[in-house]
């Protein structure tokens, strides 16, 4: 989003799945609970709230999540990242009404029972964008309901190519 209002011509459309910047609310727990993992005991309740499904938080998915917590730089950078763009437990920038304005050709997909941000953000860019907010899925809705995502994006991309 913040390619397309900078710079306009380098941009022919957007996708946007379950995205931050359409509203201030976020679930503050989620991102405070990623950051601070640091065990699979502490990590798989925070990345079960990623989806409506908890079943598909695999032992193999929070290994591999831990893994990269632990690489050199990670740490600092999610905690640099959670306090400017989270602080005080809200997205501290909402970009939506520069995005509608913009009127570059936008898709917003959702999954309904989003529990970190909440899928009322999607009608942020009712009036202008086409909205998907998907039925049984969550905040990974690209992943419980892949082939419905996949089918809008490719849809989406042949109308503004």
């Amino acid at each position: 989003m913040r390619t397309a209002l900078d710079a306009p011509g380098r941009v022919a459309s957007l996708s946007l799945i379950a995205s931050a910047g359409l509203g201030e609310r976020i679930d503050h727990g989620y991102i405070q609970g990623f950051v601070g993992a640091t065990s699979r005991r502490d990590l798989k309740p925070v990345l079960e709230t990623l989806f409506a499904d908890r079943g598909l938080v695999s032992r193999q998915m929070v290994d591999d999540l831990l893994k990269y917590k632990r690489l050199d730089g990670v740490d600092e950078a999610l905690r640099a990242l959670s306090s400017s763009l989270f602080a005080e437990g809200r997205q501290a920038s909402v970009l939506a009404s520069g995005i509608a304005d913009a009127r570059t050709p936008t898709l917003v997909v959702w999954g309904e029972e989003d529990r970190v941000i909440p899928a009322d953000h999607a009608q942020a860019l009712a009036n202008t964008a086409q909205v998907a907010v998907i039925p049984g899925a969550g905040h990974m809705v690209q992943m419980e309901a892949a082939g419905k995502v996949n089918a809008l994006l490719k849809d989406h991309i042949a109308k503004a190519g």
